[in-house]
């Protein structure tokens, strides 16, 4: 029962914070001069746009999957690429749920051991959710520094004066992350050390050396040169799909000087407010999105909000549509 007022609670947040931002990039907006834009718009681009993001959708699949054949070498395409859009599908009502949800389908079509239990279990797939993840935080952060140093005149002083302003005012967070993370070190030690006597620490150890030998499971995939092809491509389709946004409103004055690097830090600063937890980043996003154009291209929220809304819900709606249809056709797989 605790368990699930705590649940109603961080949920309830989320929807609330999600309400609040929303509520602040939507203020004040000029409507008449953000239809203006719409009408503008080309949407041929928008098409493209989402086509490029239901791509990423089978490149996360195929990648994804190659770190789940060193622990189930039976795992098909098809359900690393359904459990990724199911994932998605729940992340649009319940924030960070859909991580969980889709290493359960996983587990659910993973293959049998003779004694019934399977190969690719819940701890093991969570690690290779969790190595997935680090990886997409590794490449976006490659990709800031290289904006950090070749495009610093342009981009580079903003993010460095928006890391280190961020840093500066949640020194508060900082610090408590850094204690629990020490916590958690420890804690992990002290399961570690009491394993043996079985019991809660037993379990708990198990599913830690779970997790662990998913998280390591990308030092064991063949064709490593393929999962960094694959990764580089999402990052690409990322970009493509920013850029056939921004094309497509080529005919409103405010974006017709617009071009590829700003694609791409505006590709960045979409990929940074995935990292506030609100259901399918609705608010977050637009938020982030209009501070950015208006600091850094000086353009006023009732036409940045075009890009954003533009940006935002057309993948919104193709997450939508191919997480109900891997959901509706799963009942229908035999395995």
């Amino acid at each position: 029962m605790k368990e699930a007022a705590k649940n109603i609670l961080k949920y309830a947040l989320s929807f609330l914070l999600m309400g609040v931002l929303l509520y602040f990039s939507f203020r004040g907006i000029d409507w008449k001069e953000f239809w203006n834009s719409i009408r503008s718009c080309r949407w041929e681009w928008i098409i493209l746009s989402m086509a490029a993001g239901y791509f990423t959708f089978i490149l996360r699949g195929a990648r994804w999957r190659m770190q789940l054949l060193p622990i189930d070498d039976k795992t098909s395409f098809r359900t690393a690429y359904d459990a990724i859009n199911i994932g998605y599908l729940f992340n649009l009502v319940l924030p960070r749920a859909g991580e969980l949800i889709k290493c359960l389908y996983v587990t659910k079509h993973s293959s049998k051991k003779t004694n019934g239990e399977r190969l690719a279990t819940y701890d093991k797939v969570v690690g290779t959710m969790v190595m997935d993840r680090s990886w997409d935080v590794f490449s976006g952060a490659v990709i800031i520094v290289i904006l950090l140093i070749l495009l610093r005149t342009s981009y580079g002083d903003y993010l460095y004066n928006s890391i280190r302003s961020g840093l500066a005012a949640k020194k508060g967070l900082l610090l408590a992350a850094a204690i629990l993370l020490a916590a958690g070190v420890l804690f992990c030690v002290l399961v570690w050390a009491l394993r043996k006597k079985g019991g809660f620490f037993g379990r708990i150890w198990k599913f830690i050396a779970g997790m662990g030998v998913g998280f390591t499971s990308c030092f064991r995939m063949k064709r490593t040169w393929l999962f960094v092809f694959y990764t580089l491509l999402i990052w690409f389709c990322y970009w493509v799909m920013m850029y056939t946004v921004l094309l497509a409103l080529k005919d409103v004055p405010a974006f017709a000087s617009f071009g590829a690097t700003d694609a791409i830090f505006l590709m960045l600063v979409g990929t940074v407010s995935t990292l506030i937890p609100v259901p399918g980043g609705f608010g977050a996003y637009h938020a982030f999105l209009l501070a950015t154009l208006s600091s850094v291209y000086g353009i006023p929220a009732s036409v940045g909000i075009t890009v954003a809304i533009l940006a935002h819900e057309s993948e919104a709606l193709v997450q939508l549509v191919a997480g109900l249809v891997s959901y509706v056709t799963d009942s229908f797989r035999k395995d």
